[in-house]
C-alpha cells in the first residue's frame, strides 16, 4: 500500500521551470529581457560579496578586540600606528649610538697613524763594541783627493783657451817616488790584508785528516773499564755519611727530652718475649680448678691474672713502630715485670 501510494504521487508531480541566478524562474521565449536580468543580478552579487567582505573585517576588527585596546590606548603617533599595524619602528637612538662608535673607532686609527707616523725612525742596530768605530766608507775617500764641481768646470773652461793657459793651472805632477809614502800611509787606514783572497786560498788547501796511527794508540787507564775510579767511591761514602748524620739528627730532634728509642730489632725481641711469657701464663692460669677455695691459690690467681693484664698493655706499647722509654732503663728491664 506505501509502494502504490508513493507512485502515485510521484506520477502526480510535475516538472518546474530551472530558476536563474537572481531566483527568477526561466521562461522560454524571452531572449533580451533575460540577458539583462542575468546582468543586473550579478552586479547585485558583486555589491552582496562586497558587503559582506566589509562586514565579516568589521566583525573580525571587533571581536579581537582591537577596538577596545584602541579606545583604552590610542595611538600618539606614526610609531604607536608602526607598532599596532605590527611592525617594528626603527630606534634612531641606537643607530646614533652606533654611528658614533664607528666614527670614534675611525679617529683612533687615525690617530695612531698621525703617531706612527710622527715617530723618529728607528736607529740601526749597532753592537756596543762598534758603537764609536767609524765606518771604512770615510776612510776610503779622504778629503782633498779629488776636485771639486767648481774647480772642474773653471779647469774645462781654461782648456779652449790655450794649452799655455792650462799648462799653467795645472799643479805640477809630484813623483812616483813621494807618491808612495803618500799611497802607504793611505793604506794603513784601511786594512793591509785582502781577507777575501786569503779565505779563498784556505778554502782551496785541503784539510788535514789525522793518521790511523793516532787512532790505533789506545788511552792508558788507572782503573778497568766499567769500574768506579777511587776518588768516586770515596766521595759517594761521604755522601753516605753524611746522609746518615742527618738523619739521625733528624731523629733526636724528635724524641722527647729525657727518652730514648728503641731499635727495631730490640723490640721486636721485647714483643717476642712477652707474648712467649703470656702464653705461659695462660697456660698456667688455665690449670686451675673452676672453683678455689684455698686462699693460697685464690693468691695466686689473682696474682697471675695481675701480670696477665700488665703483659697485654706491655704488648700494646710494644706492638707499635716506635716505642720510647726512659734514658737510663733498657727495653729488657722495660719488659722484665
Amino acid at each position: 500500500m506505501l509502494r502504490s501510494s508513493s507512485s502515485a504521487t510521484s506520477s502526480k508531480q510535475t516538472t518546474l521551470p530551472p530558476l536563474t541566478s537572481n531566483g527568477l524562474k526561466h521562461r522560454p521565449g524571452s531572449g533580451a529581457s533575460s540577458a539583462s536580468a542575468q546582468s543586473k543580478a550579478s552586479d547585485a552579487a558583486a555589491i552582496c560579496r562586497r558587503n559582506n567582505t566589509d562586514a565579516r573585517n568589521i566583525k573580525w576588527r571587533q571581536m579581537s578586540g582591537t577596538a577596545v585596546g584602541m579606545a583604552l590606548k590610542p595611538s600618539r603617533g606614526l610609531r604607536d600606528d608602526i607598532v599596532f599595524a605590527g611592525g617594528k619602528p626603527k630606534d634612531h637612538l641606537r643607530e646614533n649610538y652606533r654611528r658614533l662608535k664607528d666614527m670614534q673607532k675611525d679617529m683612533k686609527a687615525l690617530e695612531i697613524q698621525l703617531q706612527e707616523k710622527a715617530k723618529p725612525p728607528p736607529v740601526p742596530f749597532k753592537m756596543k763594541k762598534f758603537e764609536h768605530v767609524q765606518a771604512k766608507l770615510s776612510t776610503h775617500r779622504p778629503s782633498g783627493v779629488g776636485m771639486s764641481q767648481r774647480e772642474f768646470q773653471s779647469a774645462s773652461d781654461g782648456a779652449s783657451d790655450g794649452s799655455s793657459q792650462y799648462n799653467q793651472s795645472r799643479p805640477s805632477t809630484a813623483d812616483s817616488s813621494n807618491r808612495a809614502p803618500s799611497l802607504a800611509s793611505h793604506g794603513s787606514t784601511t786594512s793591509s790584508r785582502n781577507y777575501i783572497h786569503l779565505n779563498a786560498i784556505k778554502a782551496k788547501e785541503p784539510k788535514l785528516k789525522q793518521s790511523n796511527s793516532d787512532l790505533s794508540q789506545e788511552v792508558k787507564r788507572s782503573t778497568k773499564m766499567g769500574e768506579l775510579p777511587k776518588y768516586l767511591l770515596d766521595r759517594k761514602m761521604e755522601w753516605a755519611e753524611r746522609e746518615k748524620e742527618r738523619l739521625d739528627a733528624l731523629k733526636r730532634e724528635c724524641i722527647p727530652k729525657g727518652m730514648k728509642l728503641i731499635p727495631d730489632q730490640e723490640r721486636i725481641d721485647t714483643l717476642n718475649f712477652l707474648k712467649d711469657t703470656q702464653q705461659k701464663l695462660l697456660t698456667e692460669l688455665s690449670h686451675f680448678a673452676l672453683v678455689v677455695e684455698s686462699a693460697k691459690l685464690q693468691k695466686r690467681r689473682s696474682a697471675l691474672e695481675k701480670k696477665l693484664c700488665e703483659i697485654e698493655e706491655a704488648i700494646g706499647v710494644f706492638s707499635r713502630k716506635k716505642v720510647y722509654v726512659n734514658a737510663d732503663v733498657d727495653a729488657d728491664s722495660a719488659a722484665q715485670f
